[in-house]
């Protein structure tokens, strides 16, 4: 199949599906289409930046603001040892030469 046989179906796909096909260039020029996509670009990026930076990135910023909600502290870390596991009673037998 030829390219102009391909133009030929497409167009007629379009048609079908009631989309406008564009036979000619177009008015807008290149600089003006690339001013238009920079300035919503730069849109997007204040808004995204504005999003992010009021949203907790961390769990532990997540964990902070969802203790305000519930309108409670976080606790003070403990300063107390805590006790190590199991401890023997019976001293340990060494391995190796036994007597």
């Amino acid at each position: 199949m030829h390219m102009a046989k391909w133009v030929e179906k497409l167009d007629a796909f379009l048609q079908f599906n009631e989309r406008n096909i564009l036979t000619h260039a177009g008015a807008v020029s290149h600089e003006l289409a690339e001013q238009y996509a920079h300035a919503q670009f730069d849109k997007h990026a204040r808004k995204r930046l504005r999003d992010e930076a009021s949203l907790p990135t961390s769990d532990f910023d997540k964990l902070v603001d969802k203790s305000k909600r519930m309108g409670k502290e976080l606790p003070a870390p403990s300063q107390q040892k805590r006790p190590r596991g199991n401890r023997r009673s019976k001293p340990r037998r060494r391995r190796g030469n036994r007597r």
